[in-house]
This record gives C-alpha cells, structure tokens and sequence, in this order.
C-alpha cells in the first residue's frame, strides 16, 4: 500500500528542497511538479507557499 504526503514551506524554494531531500533520503519520493501559490498575507503584503506531493510504496 502507497503512502502519500504533501510537503509544503511558506519560507523559500530553498527550504521545500532542503525538506524534499530529506523525504526523499527516507524512503519518499516526489509525485510531479512543485505548486507554488501566493496569498494575501494581510491588507498590505503577499507571500508565496511551496508544495510538492511525495509518496512512497
């Protein structure tokens, strides 16, 4: 039976990759591209989030 996750960082690309490789160094694997959405944070600011699906068998 598959296992199936979402990893997600509101900080940076950066931070997804450095949470993927360690996903990935524990079994997972990537499903796809990443998502990237950019949200109204408050009245006066936006902010982007990172996700990227990962499953393992």
């Amino acid at each position: 039976m598959s296992e199936y996750q979402v990893i997600y960082s509101e900080y940076s690309v950066e931070d997804l990759e450095e949470s993927v490789n360690e996903a990935i160094k524990a079994g997972w694997r990537p499903i796809g591209g990443i998502a990237v959405i950019t949200r109204r944070a408050d009245l006066f600011s936006y902010e982007t989030v990172y996700y990227q699906a990962m499953k393992k068998e």
